[in-house]
């Protein structure tokens, strides 16, 4: 399992693709290592939460979201020619 424990996009390079990026790369390193999921917590109040669900992410509990098998999987795709 891999816990991302602080992810932080620069205000000017928000809504770039950038966190989207960052978080398909942990996706890869992930799959690589035979991770099956990744964990992480999300303060309250935070606009990041919304984007975390977008990827796929799930929230267990009180902002601890998961992000686990097709939905790891697609992330790790995301921005990869897989043709």
């Amino acid at each position: 399992m891999g816990i991302v424990h602080a992810l932080y996009v620069l205000p000017e390079a928000r809504r770039s693709g950038a966190a989207q990026a960052l978080m398909a790369g942990v996706a890869r390193i992930a799959l690589e290592r035979d991770w099956i999921r990744i964990e992480l917590f999300v303060e309250d109040g935070r606009p990041a939460l919304s984007f975390y669900e977008r990827i796929g992410m799930r929230d267990l509990h009180h902002r601890h979201l998961r992000l686990e098998g097709d939905a790891l999987e697609r992330l790790a795709l995301d921005g990869l020619d897989v043709a």
